[in-house]
């Protein structure tokens, strides 16, 4: 992520191979996250499973009026989650399915 700052501060994130806009690389950052707390915690005794959710774009305060998604749908796919098997390949999940960034 660090790098993803520089190369834009540099004018070369697109010619680096970057997505172009930072919400979308910061869902990058979220999903390498979760796979190094993953591995990171593989051992723990209490069994932690580490899942990234995306609620999607949801009407609220933060997500303004013109969100694409009411709140019960948002928290459906945040509950989603919980349903990843801890040996799942993929960390970054909406609607209880895989999301790739």
């Amino acid at each position: 992520m660090r790098q993803f700052v520089t190369d834009v501060k540099d004018g070369r994130h697109r010619e680096a191979g970057w997505p172009g806009t930072a919400y979308g690389t910061s869902k990058i950052g979220v999903t390498a996250l979760a796979h190094l707390l993953t591995r990171d915690l593989a051992d723990d005794p209490r069994r932690l499973n580490t899942v990234a959710v995306c609620p999607g774009w949801v009407r609220t305060d933060m997500g303004g009026p013109n969100g694409e998604r009411d709140v019960e749908t948002g928290a459906g796919s945040i509950l989603g989650g919980l349903d990843v098997p801890r040996d799942a390949p993929h960390r970054f999940y909406r609607d209880g399915a895989p999301a790739n960034w």
